[in-house]
């Protein structure tokens, strides 16, 4: 796997997001976290990890112009291991590369915000830059693009028109839907648990955890 949220950022206050105090991390936390629970949601499982993490803005101004310090991560890089059992023999790898400082890539969904799958059947490729495609490639032949079907793109129930408005806002829209009918029925369906968040938060500790100790962390 290969996955990745590189955007250009302004270099201003992010309130408590940039206090490693009240945010525990910076951008493992931030956009890390996304992708880790979606790679738990899809794949499987992360055993274990690998990291480095830079402050590449360790001042950034606030609306006054006054410069405040910034104690996270804006940068990280770090490889991870599936649990055995998930995919082939030796378990699946991915690589992730989280930035907020990559100068000239835009941002939201116009920076780099891609998840790429290459398996012994193929690839399978998604850019959020174009959120109703994903790229299909089989053995010997060329990439695909193929449309991803509409019932896809709006959670079940939803009457949200996803040609509509930006595709990295309005999907919350449905996350709102979700959450309702979760409370309407009783039952929680497919929403993320207490669990899902708990062992998210213990990949990013332990991401964390290894760049600061420099070594692989179960």
């Amino acid at each position: 796997l290969r996955i990745a949220r590189i955007q250009d950022i302004r270099e201003t206050d992010l309130g408590w997001r940039q206090h490693r105090s009240q945010a525990g991390s910076g951008e493992v936390g931030d956009m890390g976290a996304h992708r880790i629970d979606f790679c738990h949601d899809v794949i499987g499982p992360i055993a274990r990890v690998v990291s480095t993490t830079r402050t590449f803005a360790p001042q950034r101004l606030n609306r006054d112009g006054r410069s405040v310090p910034a104690d996270v991560e804006d940068f990280a890089v770090f490889l991870a291991e599936f649990a055995d059992g998930v995919g082939v023999e030796q378990g699946v790898v991915a690589s992730f590369d989280l930035s907020k400082i990559a100068k000239g890539r835009e941002n939201g969904g116009r920076g780099l915000d891609e998840f790429e799958v290459y398996g012994t059947e193929g690839t399978v490729i998604y850019h959020l830059h174009r959120p109703h495609e994903i790229l299909i490639g089989r053995p010997n032949g060329v990439l695909e693009t193929v449309q991803v079907p509409r019932e896809f793109l709006t959670y079940p129930g939803s009457p949200r028109d996803p040609s509509v408005g930006e595709p990295t806002t309005t999907f919350r829209y449905d996350e709102d839907i979700a959450f309702i009918q979760s409370i309407v029925d009783g039952k929680h369906g497919n929403l993320p648990t207490f669990y899902d968040g708990m062992r998210c938060q213990a990949v990013i500790d332990a991401v964390i955890q290894s760049a600061h100790e420099r070594r692989w962390i179960d």
